[in-house]
C-alpha cells in the first residue's frame, strides 16, 4: 500500500529515526544568555558552599553546571527545566519497523505490540493519502476547465 503512493507522499520504515523524533526533549535555561541546552549535554558539578551559607541553606553543596554559550556557572534548578513532548497527532513520514515474533519469548505482547505499530503506520498511511488526494484534485480543478452541462 505504501508503495502505490508516489514517491513525494511515501513513508519510510526506520525505527531509529522514528523514535529520535518522538522522543522527549529536555532543555535547561542559562539564567545568563538566552541559551537551551539540553539536559542530556550539561555536565553537573557539585560546588562547596562556604561555612555561612552551609548554615542557612543547610546543604554542604550545590549541583552547578557551565553555559557552552556565556561561559557563565548556572545553578541547578529544576524549574529551568523544559519538557518538549511531540504533539499528537503528528505526521514524520517515518514509522518503526515491525515487531518481530520471537517464538515463545514474547508471544504474550506480540499481539498488543503488533496492533500498536499498526495504528502508527495506518494513520501515517492515511495522513499521506488524504495529502496526496488534496494535491491531486488541487492539480485536476487548477489545470482543467470543468466540463459544461449539455442541456
Amino acid at each position: 500500500m505504501i508503495a502505490l503512493l508516489p514517491e513525494e507522499y511515501q513513508i519510510e520504515i526506520n525505527t531509529e529515526k522514528y523514535n529520535q523524533l518522538v522522543a522527549e526533549k529536555r532543555t535547561i535555561k542559562c539564567d545568563f544568555c538566552t541559551a537551551t541546552p539540553l539536559l542530556k549535554d550539561i555536565y553537573l558539578q557539585k560546588l562547596l558552599l562556604p561555612s555561612l551559607t552551609k548554615f542557612i541553606v543547610d546543604n554542604d553543596f550545590i549541583n552547578v553546571w557551565e553555559c557552552d554559550s556565556c561561559t557563565e556557572t548556572n545553578t541547578y534548578n529544576p524549574q529551568n527545566i523544559t519538557i518538549t513532548k511531540f504533539a499528537e497527532p503528528s505526521y514524520f513520514k517515518v514509522v518503526p519497523s515491525p515487531p518481530a515474533k520471537r517464538g515463545t519469548k514474547n508471544r504474550m505482547t506480540y499481539d498488543y505490540e503488533f496492533k500498536k505499530w499498526f495504528n502508527i503506520v495506518m494513520t501515517e498511511i492515511e495522513y499521506q493519502i488524504g495529502i496526496y488526494r488534496a494535491d491531486y484534485q488541487s492539480q485536476q480543478s487548477s489545470g482543467i476547465p470543468q466540463a459544461q452541462e449539455i442541456e
